[in-house]
């Protein structure tokens, strides 16, 4: 994202855990992608083993502070949510740039859990442009859970919309 002169580069990736199970030497090479883009802040959305907290260390130890992480619903479904805070610290956060805030969301919590992490993450936000990173495709109806913390958004569209309006 672009304002004036600044400029604002991120990485959005999730769904590793294939590569990460089954070919390692993909992820070296992602990695090193990652690395040659020198983006300002990598985004690990879910389904990453992010339940393991080496898999978190090793982020941490390749690309420092830049790192950010979502539970996905790999990393909840096996009841490793307690993992994933002890290992990053928090389920939902946001980072802030001079001109974009990254709201990093649990998508597998209820609905109104959302919308209020959505509020509160809100305020003051002067003219920055506000991304909201989830595991889920929120705006994706066709796959719901009955509950929250099951496979899917327990969700719908409809009912966070009119929050993501604002």
């Amino acid at each position: 994202m672009q304002n004036g002169t600044e400029e604002t580069r991120a990485i959005m990736v999730g769904h590793l855990y294939p590569v990460m199970e089954h070919n390692p030497r993909i992820l070296e090479r992602l990695q090193k992608k990652i690395s040659n883009l020198n983006p300002h802040y990598i985004f690990i959305l879910g389904d990453s083993k992010l339940f393991d907290p080496i898999v978190i260390k090793n982020w941490r130890k390749k690309f420092g502070d830049k790192v950010f992480f979502a539970p996905g619903n790999n990393e909840v479904i096996k009841g490793n949510l307690d993992i994933f805070f002890n290992s990053v610290g928090y389920t939902e956060t946001f980072v802030d740039t001079n001109n974009v805030r990254y709201l990093i969301s649990n998508s597998n919590d209820k609905g109104e859990n959302l919308i209020n992490f959505i509020k509160n993450s809100s305020q003051d936000l002067g003219d920055k442009k506000l991304i909201l990173l989830t595991h889920h495709r929120i705006w994706d109806d066709t796959l719901t859970s009955a509950k929250p913390y099951e496979h899917d958004k327990s969700y719908y569209l409809k009912d966070i919309f009119p929050t993501l309006e604002k």
